[in-house]
């Protein structure tokens, strides 16, 4: 078994490379949300496809799509949030220029 540090360094690696390769991929299918303000972003009902987070919402947090806090937007992790499925590929964009409390 790997020592304790060597695997979370490892998968700090992967992880800083997926996140410096998958933003300038983009995803072509996806459809962008906006979270409405002080809100909590884990709920479905709280994104948008208007800038100002009004507009139809995403079904789930599971199919490919991007997500976006705006600047001047706060969100409020409330509980646990979880993004993507369990079954086939999706591609889950989450930017924050605004502020996200956790």
């Amino acid at each position: 078994m790997e020592p304790l540090e060597f695997s979370l360094l490892k998968t700090f690696k992967v992880l800083a490379l997926a996140l410096v390769l998958l933003p300038g991929m983009g995803n072509v299918y996806a459809t962008k949300y906006y979270l409405s303000p002080n809100s909590d972003p884990s709920v479905t009902s709280n994104w948008g496809t208007n800038t100002d987070g009004t507009g139809p919402s995403p079904g789930n947090f599971s199919s490919s799509h991007d997500f976006e806090i705006g600047s001047g937007i706060t969100g409020i992790l409330v509980g646990n949030w979880d993004l993507g499925g369990t079954t086939g590929a999706s591609i889950i964009t989450l930017t924050v220029n605004g502020t996200l409390v956790i």
